[in-house]
């Protein structure tokens, strides 16, 4: 059913930790388990497959601000942004959008935060409303990778595998398991290996910081 042991316990009006451990122990629970983490395992290659965010390599978010912001006029700037569109692959106005002060940037720009598209997101979003589970950026079509988030993806996946000391397998890959695959496949599509590399090196020695639960930040 996907619950946690701790969970289980409570159901089972368990007290005693021993008794829930004997339940989950035996051969019986072990098959059962098994079989829920090879359904589940199966759907987030099904759901990596159809991998949808979209990744900037060819320029920084921070250069694409000051390009366009530099246009003297306004027809200048529209003409920046066709250009850029062109030559990002993206819409003219996810550009537009993304450029707009108030425009979602946690991690990953987003297109639309009233739109996402991660497995599951209708269960936790209601219509109309702004997504905020930053976690699932990585599974949604909406988001775009630039080269500034890298750091902040090798932190979150260093903090994933953190969490998997303080988890049972099965809890951890219910949790963390899509979210895991996905961010590191981000690295694996990311041509530039050097900024993937600088990238673990400021996660590693504590240059960026992320909360541990990114949902409703």
């Amino acid at each position: 059913m996907g619950k946690s042991e701790l969970e289980l316990s409570e159901d089972l009006s368990h007290n005693d930790g021993g008794s829930i451990e004997h339940y989950i122990s035996d051969e019986s629970t072990n098959l059962v388990l098994d079989s829920r983490i090879k359904e589940i395992q199966k759907q987030f290659v099904e759901d990596l497959t159809n991998f949808k965010v979209r990744i900037v390599e060819s320029t920084s978010f921070r250069s694409l601000c000051n390009s366009i912001n530099e246009a003297k006029t306004e027809r200048e700037k529209l003409q920046l942004i066709k250009t850029e569109a062109i030559k990002l692959n993206l819409d003219e106005k996810t550009i537009i959008h993304i450029l707009d002060a108030g425009s979602q940037k946690y991690i990953l720009a987003c297109e639309d935060a009233t739109k996402p598209s991660w497995p599951g997101f209708d269960d936790y979003v209601g219509e109309g409303k702004k997504c905020r589970y930053f976690n699932k950026c990585a599974l949604c079509k909406q988001a775009i990778v630039f080269p500034e988030a890298l750091p902040y993806i090798a932190r979150r996946i260093l903090d994933l595998d953190k969490l998997k000391k303080t988890h049972s397998s099965s809890d951890w890959i219910l949790k963390y398991g899509d979210e895991y695959e996905a961010w590191n496949q981000i690295f694996e599509y990311w041509n530039n290996k050097d900024q993937v590399k600088t990238a673990w090196e400021l996660a590693r020695m504590g240059f960026v910081v992320l909360p541990q639960i990114m949902r409703g930040v």
